[in-house]
């Protein structure tokens, strides 16, 4: 987690679009103050620092057009990134863009019970121990579902 770094991603590219601190933080959709705080990387009256929540990470992805997986690396996201891609990769049978099959989709949908079960929370340092639980639900899921 580079959170300075982040700021500095954030203040380059808001520059670059010649816009205000209160020009951006309404096309983000986010107030200009905590904008600030973001482009400072911490809150000036604590300051403690300021780490964007995903959904925050989301508006600033689409508004700068800058890539969510960047955003989210920089700003300590990665194991997050990581878990899906490991989960994504384990299922996938070709590197190349085709229809999802029936197991990828199970294992989409079981990657975000997961998540709205607690079991993966953004952000989150996953062991190998964990990571190993996780895999193998999800490989008892796919069994179960063929049924």
């Amino acid at each position: 987690m580079d959170l300075k770094k982040l700021g500095h991603l954030l203040q380059t590219k808001r520059k670059e679009l010649n816009l205000s601190i209160r020009k951006a933080s309404e096309l983000i959709g986010i107030s200009h103050t905590y904008l600030s705080n973001l482009e400072k990387a911490n809150d000036p009256r604590s300051g403690a620092p300021v780490k964007p929540t995903l959904e925050t990470l989301k508006l600033i992805s689409n508004a700068y057009k800058i890539d969510l997986n960047v955003l989210m690396d920089i700003s300590g996201y990665a194991s997050f990134l990581q878990t899906n891609r490991l989960a994504e990769n384990t299922f996938k049978e070709t590197a190349t863009q085709h229809k999802p099959t029936k197991k990828e989709k199970i294992a989409e949908e079981l990657i975000q019970v997961l998540v709205d079960a607690g079991e993966l929370k953004p952000g989150e340092e996953l062991s190998e121990e964990k990571r190993e639980r996780l895999f193998k639900m999800i490989k008892k899921a796919i069994e179960l579902s063929k049924l």
